[in-house]
């Protein structure tokens, strides 16, 4: 086999970190769309009961202006006069007759027919006033309805943007460790097919990790060298002494250690 072939081989535990790498993103992802979905779920909860209650009450705003409507006008009319009974207008309607007999009869009017026109006039006109609160109170209730669905929408697109962002950088994050191994793998290869020696000095280069080793114990790592961001994967010359010693180069004038790649397979 040739010396490529056994890096290859031997730097198949290089691809752990890029499978962590993954792993991870992939777990962020889950836990941070598992919260969206979460605060999603709980706010939809608060809000869609001002919703359906708002959506109630334009049912019966048309049904008592006669539009067409979800509910029928005779449910409409008892939920009025519900309203009339809760809110006193029997008692209003009572005290203001009295003061009208009152008035008619301290005036000597009281068989009159003008105590009846002002008797009904009074009744009607309190009805009209307690029909407008009434239609005001619902068309309250009607617009926190309006609001509370306008939000629903709002959270509905909020969380359908959250999850997809979540998604899309772990998709980045998993398509960045693949270009990332597949360049150090490349990196390291091509230093071994273009130098005739290679700087492989452990003190010019920092380690990230240990990848894997070779048959006969030579270990393989992960790193850059210094002053560099770009990660390689390759045997450290010290290492290379060791295990394999007539494959080390020339020492260079500032007294750093050398390999020479097509020596390493040398048996």
């Amino acid at each position: 086999m040739s010396f490529v072939g056994k890096i290859l081989g031997s730097i198949t535990g290089s691809n752990q970190a890029s499978k962590d790498a993954r792993k991870a993103s992939q777990y962020a992802t889950d836990t941070n769309n598992a919260l969206a979905r979460d605060i999603f779920q709980q706010t939809t909860g608060r809000l869609d009961p001002y919703s359906q209650s708002g959506l109630q009450a334009q049912g019966y705003y048309n049904a008592l202006l006669g539009l067409p409507s979800s509910v029928s006008q005779e449910d409409a009319q008892g939920a009025f006069n519900n309203y009339l009974s809760n809110f006193g207008f029997d008692s209003e309607l009572e005290n203001g007759s009295r003061a009208i007999i009152g008035n008619q009869a301290s005036r000597r009017l009281l068989g009159s027919g003008s105590t009846l026109k002002s008797l009904q006039r009074f009744g009607l006109g309190l009805r009209d006033q307690y029909r407008g609160n009434f239609l005001n109170s619902i068309g309250n209730q009607q617009a926190g309805g309006l609001q509370a669905a306008s939000a629903l929408a709002g959270v509905g697109s909020q969380y359908t943007g959250q999850v997809s962002a979540n998604n899309n950088q772990n998709a980045a994050n998993i398509g960045n460790a693949a270009l990332a191994r597949a360049g150090s793998n490349t990196n390291f290869l091509s230093g071994l097919i273009s130098s005739a020696a290679l700087l492989s000095d452990e003190r010019a280069k920092t380690i990230t990790a240990k990848v894997g080793e070779l048959e006969d114990g030579l270990p393989i790592y992960r790193f850059t060298y210094n002053g560099d961001d770009i990660e390689h994967v390759g045997p450290l010359a010290q290492d290379v002494f060791l295990y394999r010693p007539w494959a080390m180069g020339p020492v260079r004038p500032d007294g750093m250690l050398t390999i020479q790649p097509d020596l390493l397979e040398a048996a």
